[in-house]
């Protein structure tokens, strides 16, 4: 994360805020969200507060606050672009980018550093194409794009191809007065929503032309909290439907955001990657013949981007050959691409039936064909037993299971990947994968 990163995602309590109180443009626009556009009101009324402040451009989020400069809110929005500007932030929050952000500068994306200021412009694309589609009015200056819509794919997916096809440079080096950062809004391109460009602004990289609004700091990222945020949003479609106030638009959107189609093998390799990275470096030992040539002290590289990696396969007898066939053909590739030293394969059922310790993905087929040992009940504690008595702290642990058995009652501290079969049992730690074998080849 860099230091512009950190400057930038700050808490809403960092400004002066004042409750709204009678301020009339904010109580038209509310009066008219709620009988036109009842899906908004309810997510802002169940789960967001409305403030006043001078000390941000345009508007701002943390997910559960919304920020508004009043002078921007009444000189330079008419009264159906604050009805928009109102869902933008509304869409912001239940989209959960607020939270998901706050996972990637701590995290990282897939792997590879988190960019802030891209994320928001993915954002405002996604957004306001589902506005647009809605009938809402959008601001000439604010993000739109024929391609990066919210037909494309994922904001994930925007983010993704915003960042190929115009790779932000690298951060300057520290010294005096590097890392500067500070509110987006307070510097050249900062994109105020009025549409004005700053000079030399004609770049055809969105992140230059700024956002319309500014990301804060979530103050909560608890799952609690997503899955509150989900609930809150279906029973706003169902508010809305039954006023006859749904545009076809929003109910395919609450579709897809509540029964999500997520390709498995793809947001498998993804969390993969970001938890083992596909890249080792060792910055302990320096890199000899760079060292001598330049002065400059390059890491090394290790050879293996993890070190060990533990596979646990419930073989309890309702996971069927294909299913497991399915799923250790794609953990080959995954294991080849992040190379990690060692692999334990842990195949267990209420007990371990065995264990194979593989070095190459071409002794996972070796495996494979020598069969899957169990077909009675189902416990995951014995694979976590199996790696404390062994004295082994895995890089990443992955269970591929059902779901249903016994968990571990604490978190072992070191991250776990769930691939679950089926939907609504999730485990007390880890991440959660959902495998479709029917649906993973899109």
């Amino acid at each position: 994360m860099t230091n512009d990163n950190k400057q930038m995602f700050i808490a809403a309590s960092s400004f002066k805020l004042r409750k709204p109180g009678n301020y009339q443009p904010l109580v038209i626009a509310k009066s008219k969200l709620l009988s036109k556009y009842p899906f908004y009101a309810t997510i802002l009324l169940d789960q967001m507060t409305l403030w006043l402040t001078d000390d941000i451009p345009t508007l701002a989020t943390d997910g559960k606050k919304i920020l508004i400069n009043p002078e921007y809110f009444e000189d330079v929005l008419s009264p159906p672009l604050r009805i928009s500007a109102l869902c933008h932030e509304i869409s912001h929050a239940m989209l959960l980018h607020l939270p998901r952000a706050k996972k990637f500068l701590d995290l990282g994306f897939e792997g590879d550093e988190f960019h802030l200021v891209g994320w928001n412009v993915a954002g405002d694309f996604y957004i306001n194409s589902l506005l647009e589609d809605c009938g809402l009015q959008l601001h000439p200056g604010w993000l739109r794009d024929n391609t990066w819509n919210h037909e494309f794919g994922l904001v994930d997916d925007i983010y993704r191809d915003i960042l190929k096809k115009y790779p932000p440079p690298p951060p300057p080096p520290p010294g005096p007065g590097a890392g500067g950062g500070g509110m987006p809004g307070d510097e050249e391109g900062s994109g105020d929503g009025d549409g004005d460009e700053s000079e030399g602004g004609s770049s055809d990289n969105p992140m230059d032309q700024g956002t319309q609004d500014t990301h804060l700091m979530p103050e909560s990222t608890s799952q609690a909290d997503d899955d509150n945020m989900k609930r809150t949003v279906q029973a706003a479609a169902e508010v809305a439907k039954a006023q006859g106030l749904l545009p076809g638009a929003l109910e395919r959107f609450v579709g897809d955001f509540l029964e999500p189609q997520v390709d498995w093998k793809a947001r498998l390799a993804a969390i993969v990657a970001r938890v083992l990275g596909t890249d080792a470096v060792n910055w302990s030992r320096p890199h000899r013949r760079r060292l001598v040539a330049t002065s400059v002290w390059f890491p090394r590289r290790t050879g293996h981007s993890a070190g060990t990696v533990v596979v646990g396969v419930d073989t309890s007898g309702s996971i069927g050959d294909d299913e497991i066939a399915a799923f250790l053909g794609e953990l080959a590739d995954i294991l080849t691409n992040t190379n990690p030293q060692q692999v334990y394969l842990c195949w267990c059922d209420a007990a371990i039936g065995r264990v194979d310790e593989l070095t190459t993905a071409s002794d996972l087929a070796v495996a494979v064909k020598a069969g899957c040992p169990g077909g009675g009940g189902t416990s995951f504690v014995p694979v976590f037993n199996w790696c404390e008595e062994e004295n082994i702290r895995p890089d990443t642990l992955i269970y591929f299971t059902d779901m249903y058995g016994t968990f571990p009652s604490e978190d072992p501290g070191y991250p776990t990947i769930w691939c679950r079969t089926t939907e609504g049992h999730d485990a007390p730690f880890g991440e959660h994968v959902h495998i479709d074998i029917g649906h993973g080849q899109g």
